[in-house]
């Protein structure tokens, strides 16, 4: 499902291996901080590989303070009565978008990116991950909360064109359910602890003791188009509230953010990165003043 490392951005030939095995080296010895990395998975609690790959994304990112996860929940696997309920119609286009840019050719449709630059498999997404650290040079975006609102701070940022889309993504806590381990490498979901038991396995026979473990680790609930780059450094709010039905929005605090800087358009390579997580967010608790949204200077 999740094809081979593919990397159409730039030209790389056999020196990749040797950039790879340099960089785990280089990483080691290097205690400055590192340049932000971007892991966007694009999967379904109904793809039979959406767990393993999760697992291993969940293992890098625990371990690396510098990598931002993106998991966004597709609905191109929701069909015969069954749907992942985190699913959602932005995670499918932006997978699209992806696809159309760095696979135009290819038949299948890959489901992990690196940076909106690479595709691979599970398995290669360290290696990966150490490679994209050393080469893309990815800067950070600074991200406070105050008051239902996000101070957005874009850093100074080489880049060819010096134009691009500022994209945000709302993701909640990780989501659990009960597995059945079948064997030392593989676990099975069974029932979903959290929501709706749409996500059964009854095929499966259930021979050992049952872990909870999440089904959808930190899954995107929402996502926005929130400004344009012009190539330039700026500073900007934007309310969250806008983004949020509703029942969510005095939960906003609750909720974790992910801001993107994509060169070009909303597909294009990944110029700078921050994310803020809930544990992170310091702000009163919100009351009904919230500021207002103000856009990047064009």
């Amino acid at each position: 499902m999740y094809g081979f490392l593919n990397v159409k951005s730039g030209v790389f030939s056999l020196v990749f291996i040797a950039v790879i095995a340099l960089s785990f080296a280089a990483y080691a010895q290097n205690a400055k901080p590192q340049p932000p990395v971007v892991i966007e998975f694009f999967g379904s609690t109904l793809c039979g590989d959406d767990f393993p790959a999760q697992q291993i994304a969940r293992e890098i990112i625990e371990s690396n303070e510098d990598v931002i996860f993106v998991n966004c929940r597709m609905q191109v696997f929701n069909r015969d009565g069954k749907s992942d309920p985190l699913s959602r119609n932005f995670c499918d286009e932006q997978r699209k978008g992806y696809f159309t840019r760095i696979l135009p050719l290819e038949v299948r449709q890959p489901q992990i990116f690196v940076n909106g630059r690479y595709e691979m498999l599970g398995k290669n997404l360290l290696s990966a991950v150490n490679m994209a650290r050393s080469i893309d040079k990815t800067k950070a975006i600074g991200l406070q909360y105050e008051a239902g609102a996000l101070e957005i701070d874009i850093p100074e940022i080489e880049s060819a064109v010096s134009s691009g889309e500022i994209t945000l993504y709302v993701y909640a806590k990780s989501r659990y359910g009960a597995f059945v381990r079948v064997n030392e490498t593989s676990a099975v979901q069974v029932r979903d602890l959290d929501g709706p038991e749409n996500l059964e396995r009854p095929d499966i026979q259930a021979s050992v003791d049952e872990e909870v473990m999440p089904v959808s680790y930190r899954p995107v609930v929402a996502m926005a188009q929130i400004g344009f780059w012009d190539g330039k450094a700026t500073r900007f709010s934007y309310a969250v509230h806008d983004l949020l039905p509703l029942n969510q929005r005095k939960e906003a605090q609750a909720l974790s953010y992910v801001v993107l800087l994509h060169e070009t358009d909303a597909y294009g390579p990944i110029l700078a990165a921050g994310e803020l997580k809930a544990q992170d967010i310091t702000s009163p608790a919100d009351d009904k003043v919230v500021l207002p949204s103000s856009k990047p200077s064009l």
